[in-house]
């Protein structure tokens, strides 16, 4: 080789035999004599990584403190370097230290769903996937998770049907509740919410056609039981409800007087508290509200006000954070309404609201579809709608990640149809039962029974006190 360049080869050799003298494995250092060179057919080491590509293998980073770093997560940074060299990251194995020879060293641990060796080679983080058939095992549809990370069909339902959490083909249907003991008495315009902390759907209020109601009910999936509170609102009919999952409070909202006071109330399962802001949308009727739980905010929209103006509405919009209400100025939003459909779509992240009325120039029911983000309003134009409505009331079911809504007032009565919104369009749910047609009723999605309840409602003629679940059979 020319002149006094040497080969990696020489310099790896020379850098291994310096180490070695460095940890006492070889003869002391004499300042006074030039130390021989490494002669270039030595051979290294069999467990480190072959030079012979010409370059010289990472020795490791090291530390604020000169230390070498850990590399494969060992306590001894030598190991997780001799690891990485030789391509190893979990996992004891035998490897030749310059220092220490021949030694045991461990090289770290592997993160889900890779295991040691998983992949087929020894101390290597990897991971065997599962075929299709032992990943579905049971499941005749739906997706299933390969073990590794990935998610893999196991199949498809024939048309009317649907896959069910269980990987089970199901048909959804309404099906009648028969609670056992006392009930809520028949009435329309009640509201209704699900505490999922407490596992119970919570009622309160309504019009039975003689009296606005201020009673609370609480339904445990068998029967329902009347709680009797220290405080609690005014006799309500028209207001909106619906649970802070961050708070663990029910929320609710509105007053049948629509006078200006103080209409905020929240349930904590045990009392009803009343919460006074100095800024807060006034008393209203017929309005809608959402948790909006990527943001934890209350959405509320829409209703009658003294303000609006006979049988108008002022299309405001209002937030509630659990301390005080913002009301957002967007630069657009949907025309003033009332007993529209409004729901959070979890999986979107957006309150979607659907329909409404508008008591103006002889009525005019809405059709449209909006999505709220916080910042902005955006209306959706999907290619199917249901009929222009109100009345009706949606809730999201987190299973199969759908808002759905049920009945409702058209321009030709009342309605028992079933509409769910997938993120695109609406699709219309054909079940073999269903409810009785009605308006002013109130759907809930019971979280621990994984059914969508309904209560109440009016038929045109009738006040209603019957209860219906949706769910698979």
């Amino acid at each position: 080789m020319p002149g006094n360049i040497q080969s990696p080869r020489a310099l790896l050799i020379a850098v291994l035999i310096q180490g070695l003298t460095a940890c006492g494995g070889g003869p002391a250092a004499n300042p006074g004599k030039p130390q021989e060179a490494a002669p270039e057919n030595i051979p290294s080491p069999p467990t480190l990584a072959d030079p012979g590509s010409g370059e010289i293998p990472d020795s490791g980073a090291n530390d604020a403190n000169g230390a070498a770093s850990t590399g494969g997560g060992t306590a001894d940074g030598s190991g997780g370097v001799l690891c990485a060299r030789n391509g190893l990251n979990c996992g004891e194995t035998r490897l030749v230290d310059p220092c220490e020879g021949e030694r045991s060293i461990r090289c770290g641990e592997c993160a889900p769903p890779q295991t040691c060796g998983g992949g087929g080679k020894p101390n290597v983080c990897g991971c065997s996937p599962k075929s299709r058939t032992d990943a579905c095992g049971p499941r005749v549809c739906g997706m299933a998770d390969d073990g590794c990370g990935v998610q893999v069909e196991c199949g498809t339902c024939p048309d009317g049907a649907s896959c069910k959490t269980d990987g089970q083909c199901g048909r959804l249907n309404w099906v009648p509740i028969r609670p056992q003991g006392p009930m809520p008495s028949a009435r329309m315009s009640l509201a209704m919410a699900c505490d999922t902390e407490r596992k119970v759907v919570v009622l309160y209020g309504g019009w039975n056609g003689e009296t606005v109601l201020n009673d609370t009910w609480e339904w445990n999936g068998a029967s329902w039981t009347l709680v009797n509170t220290p405080s609690f609102p005014d006799g309500q009919s028209d207001h909106a409800m619906t649970y802070d999952s961050a708070r663990r409070r029910v929320i609710l909202h509105g007053s049948t007087s629509l006078q200006d006071k103080d209409v905020t109330w929240e349930w904590d399962g045990v009392n009803w508290t009343q919460f006074k802001s100095a800024r807060k949308p006034a008393a209203r009727s017929g309005h809608m509200m959402a948790y909006d739980s990527n943001r934890k905010r209350t959405v509320l929209f829409g209703g009658l006000t003294r303000t609006s103006g006979p049988g108008s509405s002022d299309g405001e919009i209002w937030e509630w954070d659990g301390a005080q209400w913002y009301n957002p100025q967007p630069s657009m939003r949907p025309l003033g309404r009332y007993v529209q459909a409004m729901a959070f779509d979890a999986a979107r992240r957006l309150t979607l609201m659907s329909g409404g009325f508008i008591n103006t120039s002889g009525g005019h029911w809405y059709g449209d579809t909006w999505t709220w983000d916080g910042l902005e309003w955006k209306e959706i134009r999907p290619a199917t709608v249901p009929e222009a409505r109100s009345g009706h009331k949606a809730d999201y079911d987190p299973i199969r990640r759908r808002v759905v809504f049920f009945g409702g007032l058209t321009a030709s009565g009342q309605r028992n149809d079933t509409w769910e919104w997938d993120g695109n369009n609406w699709v219309e749910v054909q079940t073999a039962d269903r409810p009785p047609a009605r308006v002013a009723h109130w759907v809930s999605y019971d979280v621990e029974r994984k059914e969508l309840v309904l209560f109440g409602g009016f038929d045109g003629k009738n006040f209603l006190g019957d209860m219906w679940a949706l769910k698979y059979e």
